[in-house]
């Protein structure tokens, strides 16, 4: 009977991973640094998903020279016009006078910037780009350039820095916690009777704890990078929190664990990142197309969508 209590308990926790609210002006934003030969290096926050696109209506935030084919130059980067730009700002539901809040997970350190400082750009995706016709205007990327000299010094060009555009701070600041794993003993897992059967001599287990969560995981195949990965997360007490099962597949990744002593640059982080939502993970997932959204540990709380145009 215990068997049977504790597997109903750990698949009524489980949380699906794929479930997101529709884009809005409360979902995250991500900055993203493009540099490419022919394109200069752009610390970008799109706007593209907020936005959506208005191929019908007889003004385009992109003007028509920018969307000529033929002429098409380092994918016709370049600054909105200011009756664009307040087009542009009036269609995503934006005012000069908020702020674009953003949040690196890797340094922990909020930043502030005003809208009215920050230059709304566009410029072609690198995946539909040229054309010797008219070039649509959803193949734009569209947002704000964040200037290079703004960022912090110890900025990690790659690394993950979520926004928000409002008028307050939503932001916890100095909520945010990495996570570092240590190489357990997979007869950890006996503990769990409803896992225990998915144990086999290619399972690799970690553990890390962040103060409050104990993080488990049990991962098939590779140890760093593993074809499907239970999370067990539990409370100083060893109680079940919730626990989640994730899959590599041709449209998602598992990232390496940030393993104590190893070489891997992923990184996985909880803590308190939004001051209405409670406490998060995250990096325990990647997208191909897309961008994973911030889970939260408590079950039944959708993840925050992330906006980040990752097109292909």
């Amino acid at each position: 009977m215990k068997k049977l209590v504790l597997l109903v308990l750990l698949f009524s926790l489980t949380t699906s991973i794929g479930s997101h609210a529709q884009p809005n002006k409360e979902s995250l934003l991500q900055m993203i640094s493009y540099e490419m030969s022919d394109f200069p290096l752009v610390h970008f926050v799109s706007l593209s998903e907020l936005y959506g696109y208005h191929e019908k209506d007889s003004v385009s935030v992109v003007l028509k020279k920018y969307r000529d084919g033929p002429s098409v130059k380092n994918q016709n980067f370049h600054e909105l016009a200011p009756a664009q730009r307040k087009l542009f700002l009036e269609r995503c539901g934006i005012q000069e006078s908020e702020c674009l809040y953003l949040y690196d997970l890797g340094l922990n350190k909020l930043s502030q910037f005003e809208v009215q400082d920050l230059k709304a750009v566009a410029f072609l995706n690198f995946y539909d780009s040229r054309s010797d016709y008219e070039i649509p205007e959803y193949y734009f990327h569209i947002g704000f350039e964040i200037p290079h000299e703004k960022l912090d010094s110890n900025h990690e060009k790659y690394g993950i820095r979520f926004g928000q555009i409002a008028k307050l701070n939503p932001f916890v600041k100095g909520g945010v916690k990495a996570l570092e794993f240590d190489s357990v003993s997979c007869d950890e897992w006996q503990k769990y009777d409803s896992l225990a059967a998915n144990i086999d001599t290619s399972c690799n287990c970690f553990e890390a704890f962040d103060g409050d969560y104990f993080y488990r995981v049990l991962g098939h195949g590779r140890s760093a990078f593993p074809s499907s990965r239970y999370l067990v997360i539990m409370d100083s007490s060893n109680h079940v929190i919730s626990a989640r099962h994730y899959h590599d597949s041709e449209g998602s990744y598992l990232p390496g664990l940030d393993i104590r002593g190893s070489q891997y640059s992923q990184k996985q982080w909880s803590g308190r990142l939004l001051k209405n939502q409670g406490p998060f993970i995250y990096g325990f997932i990647g997208y191909s197309f897309g961008c994973a959204g911030v889970e939260y540990i408590k079950p039944g709380i959708p993840p925050s969508y992330v906006l980040c145009d990752n097109r292909h």
